[in-house]
């Protein structure tokens, strides 16, 4: 179960940009780590590698700097500092 249908009561379907991806991966070496929770001890769900873009939802805050986001069919949490904004 994603954390969305955990959090939020509703599944990613209702997760969907109108315009595809809004963030990309930068300011790391290779990947950065998709999570579980939004902490860097919770568990990897998958590597998202550097360029890679992602859908993120800032709307739902940055708890510990942490950003929900989706990546390849997997949700969880990403560092902030790792993304930036698609232009």
């Amino acid at each position: 179960v994603s954390p969305v249908l955990d959090l939020y009561g509703f599944d990613n379907a209702a997760f969907s940009r109108v315009f595809g991806p809004n963030m990309r991966v930068f300011n790391c070496k290779e990947f950065v780590s998709l999570r579980e929770k939004r902490s860097t001890k919770s568990a990897r769900l998958v590597k998202v590698p550097l360029g890679a873009e992602v859908f993120a939802f800032p709307e739902f805050g940055d708890e510990n700097g942490f950003l929900l986001c989706t990546y390849e069919d997997q949700t969880g949490y990403i560092l902030q500092e790792y993304l930036e904004p698609i232009e």
